[in-house]
Order: C-alpha cells, then sequence, then structure tokens
C-alpha cells in the first residue's frame, strides 16, 4: 500500500461511533465522493463494510482537486495508486467487486446513479459551490436513517471565506433543517437524515392532528357545497380557512386523500 498523505485517521474515533450500527451488515451500499488515495475507502472496507455482500462506490477524477494543485498536493497517477491501495477489493466485475470506481466529475456522476445509499461521504472539491451541488445531489441518494459526513467543515485556506467548504454546508444546514439530526460537529460535520414523516417541521408537526380533522370537514362540505365559490366562501368564513392553506400545501406530503 502506497499512502502519501493522512488526513483521515484523526476522524477514525468519530466514525467508529456514528457507523458502529452498519458493522459486518449484509447488503450495505456506501458512497464516497472524493476518495484521493483511498485511505477512507480502505478504512470502511476492512472495519465496516466486512459483510461479503457490502459494497462501496467511489467518484473521483483522479487529477486531483482545484485546492489540492494549488497547495502543492502531488496527485499524480492517483487512480493508480487507489487501485493498488484496493487491489483486494476490486473485481473487474462490478457484480463481484467491493469496491466499484465512478470515474469523473460529481456533479456529473451523482446525476447519473439510481441507487440509495446508507452512508456518504461528501470529500470532494473544496470550492464551495461545488461542495453544495454534492451535498444537494447527495441528499436525495441518501436513504432515511442514513449517515453523511461532511468533510473539511473546518477547513479555511481560502482567503475568500465564501470560497470555503463551510459557508456551503451552512447553507445547506439552515434551508434542510428538521429533515437531519447532527451526530458530531468538529473538523468534520456528521449528519442523519431523518425519515419523511419526522422531518416535518414544529408548525406542520403541532398541526397535524388538526389537519387530519380538517380534511374531514372539507370533506362534509365538498359533499354538501356542489357550487366551487359557495364552498370556498364556507372555508374562508370557517376556523379552518389558516390550516386550509397548510392543507392545500402539504397535502401530499402527508398523503391525505386529495379532493376535486
Amino acid at each position: 500500500m502506497t499512502f502519501l498523505y493522512d488526513w483521515f485517521s484523526n476522524n477514525i474515533p468519530v466514525w467508529e461511533k456514528a457507523l458502529k450500527r452498519f458493522r459486518n451488515k449484509e447488503n450495505l451500499l456506501f458512497l464516497e465522493i472524493g476518495c484521493f488515495e483511498g485511505k477512507a475507502t480502505l478504512w470502511l472496507v476492512e472495519n465496516i463494510l466486512t459483510h461479503p455482500t457490502s459494497k462501496i462506490v467511489v467518484v473521483d477524477t483522479f487529477q486531483g482537486g482545484e485546492d489540492q494543485i494549488y497547495f502543492g498536493v502531488q496527485t499524480n497517477n492517483l487512480l493508480s495508486k487507489f487501485k493498488t491501495n484496493l487491489k483486494s477489493y476490486i473485481s473487474k466485475n462490478p457484480k463481484t467487486s467491493k469496491v466499484i470506481i465512478k470515474k469523473g466529475f460529481s456533479g456529473k456522476v451523482l446525476r447519473s446513479l439510481n441507487d440509495h445509499f446508507d452512508f456518504i461521504y461528501i470529500d470532494g472539491s473544496h470550492i464551495a459551490k461545488d461542495v453544495l451541488e454534492d451535498i444537494v445531489l447527495s441528499w436525495g441518494l441518501l436513504k432515511d436513517d442514513g449517515v453523511m459526513v461532511f468533510d473539511d467543515y473546518g477547513w479555511d485556506r481560502y482567503k475568500d471565506e465564501t470560497l470555503n467548504p463551510r459557508p456551503a454546508i451552512n447553507c445547506f444546514l439552515r434551508i434542510y433543517k428538521g429533515w437531519y439530526k447532527i451526530l458530531n460537529s468538529g473538523y468534520q460535520l456528521t449528519v442523519q437524515k431523518k425519515d419523511k414523516k419526522s422531518s416535518m417541521d414544529k408548525f406542520t408537526k403541532t398541526t397535524y392532528e388538526n389537519l387530519v380533522l380538517t380534511d374531514t370537514f372539507f370533506k362534509e362540505q365538498i359533499n354538501k357545497q356542489v357550487d366551487s365559490i359557495k364552498f370556498m366562501k364556507v372555508i374562508k368564513d370557517s376556523k379552518f380557512y389558516k390550516l386550509w392553506r397548510i392543507y392545500c400545501n402539504l397535502k401530499d406530503t402527508l398523503k391525505i386523500n386529495k379532493y376535486k
């Protein structure tokens, strides 16, 4: 094995705790965006993805990122180094390979993936706009209750703070508030994706039962009022009007029947 750099080992204690429930489970599928020489990949396959049916997909250009090139990181022959370091887990047949390599830019590769993953590690480009794109594209691929790790939350080597990963990650945290649980925050940030029902915001949670009652009320009114204008007048005059507005927006999410 050939590792010129070790930017991973300091994270192992946190990863052991966050990924403990996955250890040696069958049929797991992990995704790593930015695998570089394969240090994290190797640890995962040797310590977590130990069941024969579990696999990891890695996405990388194997050309090095702009930041790595700028700061003088050696990026020659990365694909060859990765394959050498993971040779025991790579097969030409994707069906039997423990490690599946997807060479290319993450923005393009992620859009081509149809699988859903139990764990996603985001450690690709360090430029904020790229980080945000990786997060948003990956979030839809993460299973409910799955774990996502953002590397370099504390990385701040660009003088322009808006270029660093942190603003992009914070943007995600604000926009997706309520859809995740933070498991750890340090140089890396680890979150667990909540299932759809538990991810409803605080207001929706407190009004869920009322929405169900409101649904019954709407159905009764629709049965009584054939004229849509009369129907809307009844709704607007009722104490349920605000809930009617919420109902219109959330009926698909809450699986409430649609009424024409």
